[in-house]
């Protein structure tokens, strides 16, 4: 039997680019985002169903090998506009049709979480929270003052240590909590998504003083290394989150 083996030790890049600028490695996000969610035969989600590069409001975060350059993580930031509408609108106003007209109240200054991937070479060194870290740090610099998402169940847990809250309102979901995507080889069930947000990315009232600590110095230090050490293996992150 074949095991994959995680290299004791790796560096890893995280950082930030302007989609529409890096077309040839926006599509390659792309390439990979779809290629892990077919491992998960998971079909039909929003945030891999436009040309999401061709947008001047999308934003990548990228973790990538130093050494070898290759691509292992990546999320987005999209920001709605009135021309421009978020992954998770065609998603939730099929149950919620007021859904557009409230987040269309926002546009211009807030964006949606989305797009999460990690390759399983690339797993276990919690790509996914310091990614979504990174993007909650610079947010306010891009001018995006509200940041919303739609995480999985398995998620979930991970956006609401980082601050974000369930938006519990009439008329969204079950208290939040929608039936999407569907899941692969069955006829009726879905995964379970909830709607969550994190309404203000400058002063973080909503997280953690540990975890508004740690942004707060991202923030003011968006170049820099560190070491991280996650069940024996070490991995040194190196930030560039200067806006390229």
């Amino acid at each position: 039997m074949h095991t994959s083996i995680i290299p004791q030790k790796m560096n890893i890049r995280i950082r930030v680019l302007h989609a529409i600028d890096y077309p040839e490695i926006a599509k390659e996000f792309q390439r990979k985002h779809t290629a892990v969610l077919e491992e998960f035969g998971v079909k039909g989600v929003g945030s891999v169903s436009n040309k999401w590069w061709e947008y001047a409001g999308s934003y990548m975060f990228i973790a990538e090998d130093i050494e070898t350059g290759e691509m292992g993580a990546g999320m987005r930031l999209d920001v709605i506009d009135p021309t421009h509408d978020i992954p998770m609108e065609e998603a939730i106003e099929r149950f919620s049709p007021n859904f557009r007209t409230i987040i269309h109240k926002y546009d211009n200054v807030l964006a949606e979480s989305c797009g999460l991937w990690v390759d399983k070479k690339f797993s276990e060194r919690k790509l996914p929270k310091n990614l979504m870290r990174a993007a909650i740090a610079i947010s306010s610099k891009l001018r995006i003052y509200h940041l919303v998402s739609l995480p999985h169940e398995c998620t979930l847990p991970m956006t609401q240590a980082l601050g974000y809250t369930i938006v519990d309102q009439d008329g969204l979901g079950d208290h939040g909590t929608y039936n999407y995507p569907p899941k692969p080889n069955t006829d009726n069930e879905c995964y379970k998504s909830t709607l969550v947000e994190l309404l203000d990315t400058v002063n973080l009232p909503s997280m953690s003083e540990k975890e508004r600590d740690l942004t707060f110095w991202l923030r003011n230090h968006p170049t820099q290394s560190i070491n991280e050490e996650i069940k024996g293996r070490v991995t040194k992150l190196s930030y560039d989150l200067r806006l390229m």
